[in-house]
């Protein structure tokens, strides 16, 4: 699990998010506008976020984020795969898996 400004909890369709991320050696910049929620956990605490990236071509980020009463968290996709795969990005119907070691900047518009 990594930590996350709360502000996320806030996110919902039509929002847009822009993420910087750390992944491997360098950042990325995931931004796009929010197509979908939707609840994974028991009692609403894992939710799964999916976004249309403002880029050519079909792609869509997908990651999930948990929530406790005073922290949210971005969940690995799989708990059980060694490479921790925080974020999927899929573009022109490739799929990628990004092992994202730290968020370190977040917006919402």
């Amino acid at each position: 699990m990594l930590r996350v400004p709360n502000e996320l909890r806030d996110v919902c369709v039509g929002a847009i998010v822009n993420l910087f991320v750390s992944v491997g050696k360098t950042s990325r910049r995931l931004k796009g506008e929010v197509c979908e929620t939707r609840e994974r956990g028991e009692n609403g605490d894992v939710v799964e976020i999916r976004i249309i990236e403002d880029t050519p071509g079909d792609s869509d980020i997908v990651f999930w984020l948990g929530f406790t009463e005073e922290s949210t968290y971005l969940l690995p996709l799989d708990a059980y795969d060694d490479r921790l795969v925080y974020v999927e990005y899929r573009h022109n119907g490739a799929r990628t898996g990004l092992n994202v070691r730290d968020v370190r900047d977040v917006g919402i518009r």
